[in-house]
């Protein structure tokens, strides 16, 4: 049997209709096959797959073919071959021309820099030293779209998708990843330096007993107490700040001025063919719970970086190996999925948004499989 056959009937099996697993495979092979831009006529054109370019367009948009439970054997097939060792979230732009595609608006985007009329979107990569893949996405809603029905009857976003905290939908990807299991196998990494609410984020993750590595702002407040952590065997021992710094509380930036010039750990990283080599600060943010880590990049006078995590039992080293892994997956997702025309869906419906990204995943899964040679 061809590979992508055996593929495609593993990944498509929870569609109930036959039609729907054919148009399915037809949509990857064009993802696969198609050079430059992948339009719908082009990849029914392309791929002789006998689909017309309205029944392509109808499967993406109004077929009501559920994306979770691919998502999901997408993320068992790549935990099983590809040995990730994070989840790493962050918000992805999509721009758009004119106002109809679901969620568009004008906005700033902070990878960019800029505002933008875009839709945005938390998207959630398995991410491991070579690859970084997409599993699992949602649309941001904007504030402008929660009571204007016109717009949202004709992007047809379901009644139950309004706006909300950015943390919310972090914690609904999570979810969605991890189904029947508490928390998902390997750690959530992120950048959260630029939302308000992490302490629900923070708390919403231990609930769940998620393992967590994420960015955050200097003006976070943190709580300092010397009290000992408990550590596994070879992990660090906490810096120690001034005897005056217990019981404190304050911001983080705050925080680290009064210990800058304690003990700094340096460590060295090897991630592919980056390397590097920067000083760190390794603390108690919450005793028994939460830790704070600080990066000064070498010779740089100020800090430049700050996470907190609860990883409080992995050494030093791996702790900031999964925070350059987690910088670095941002541009491995792009130039990816960006091979397989993760920004090409022209329709403007919810549903087709996330079929449109769910058969982009797929894409990518099998283009990983195959560079690992279990295709076969």
């Amino acid at each position: 049997m061809d590979p992508l056959d055996a593929y495609c009937g593993d990944i498509f099996s929870s569609m109930h209709r036959a039609d729907q697993r054919r148009a399915a495979e037809a949509y990857l092979r064009g993802l696969l096959s198609v050079a430059g831009r992948k339009s719908v006529r082009g990849m029914a054109t392309a791929t002789a797959s006998g689909r017309s370019v309205q029944s392509l367009q109808q499967f993406l948009s109004q077929s009501p073919w559920d994306p979770v439970p691919i998502r999901r054997r997408l993320l068992t097939q790549l935990v099983a071959s590809q040995r990730p060792v994070a989840c790493v979230v962050e918000e992805v732009a999509f721009p758009k021309h004119g106002r109809h595609s679901a969620a568009v608006e004008r906005q700033y985007v902070r990878s960019l820099g800029r505002v933008c009329n875009c839709q945005l979107a938390v998207v959630a990569t398995l991410t491991c030293t070579r690859f970084s893949v997409p599993v699992d996405w949602r649309l941001i809603v904007p504030k402008s779209w929660g009571a204007d029905r016109q717009r949202r009857a004709r992007a047809r976003i379901p009644d139950h998708e309004l706006p909300r905290p950015y943390h919310h939908y972090l914690i609904e990807a999570m979810d969605d990843l991890a189904g029947a299991r508490s928390a998902l196998p390997v750690p959530l990494v992120g950048d959260v330096s630029h939302q308000v609410e992490v302490e629900s984020l923070f708390d919403a993750l231990e609930r769940r007993q998620q393992a967590y590595l994420l960015r955050v702002s200097p003006s976070l407040s943190v709580s300092y107490q010397r009290s000992p952590l408990r550590r596994s065997v070879g992990a660090p021992s906490p810096s120690r700040p001034d005897p005056s710094a217990s019981g404190w509380r304050g911001m983080v930036e705050e925080l680290v001025a009064r210990i800058a010039n304690h003990t700094r750990r340096t460590v060295e990283w090897q991630d592919g063919d980056a390397s590097g080599r920067s000083q760190f600060l390794w603390l108690p943010a919450r005793p028994g719970s939460r830790m704070l880590l600080c990066e000064w990049p070498a010779d740089s006078p100020r800090p430049g970086g700050f996470w907190i995590t609860n990883l409080i039992d992995r050494r030093l080293a791996d702790v900031v190996l999964l925070a350059k892994l987690g910088a670095a997956a941002g541009p491995r997702f792009e130039q990816l999925a960006g091979a397989f025309g993760l920004r090409e869906y022209a329709g403007r419906t919810f549903a087709g948004w996330h079929h449109h990204l769910t058969l982009v995943a797929a894409a990518c899964t099998y283009s990983v499989l195959e560079q690992l040679g279990q295709t076969a």
